[in-house]
């Protein structure tokens, strides 16, 4: 698999450079859910490292829709989950990116 031809094909959207999105998910239509695992699975194949369900197939310490308790109560999701490492929060075209990180911060996987 060649690694540096999709990296050159990616755009950077935001002035933090911390939105990144394929070309197949550039003219998409898609759900936040519905595109959420697909682009971070192309994220993984950038990067060359497995994929939440190829390596962890019971979710159990990296997964998608990882199920976690709000620091202020309740009960909440984290798109993308890595015990220790990280928490990932998709959201749709158009939507506040701020919320999405403010989301993350408020769960406790």
């Amino acid at each position: 698999m060649n690694v540096a031809a999709p990296a050159a094909n990616l755009q950077l959207n935001s002035p933090s450079g911390c939105e990144i999105r394929p070309p197949k998910l550039r003219a998409a239509d898609l759900t936040e859910r519905a595109a959420a695992q697909s682009h971070f699975r192309d994220v993984c194949d950038l990067l060359v490292e497995p994929a939440p369900s190829d390596t962890d197939p019971k979710g159990e310490w990296y997964a998608f829709e990882k199920g976690a308790t709000k620091t202020t109560g309740g009960e909440g999701w984290a798109d993308v989950w890595k015990r220790v490492c990280f928490g990932g929060e998709y959201k749709s075209k158009g939507k506040d990116l701020k919320a999405a990180f403010a989301q993350l911060q408020d769960a406790a996987a």
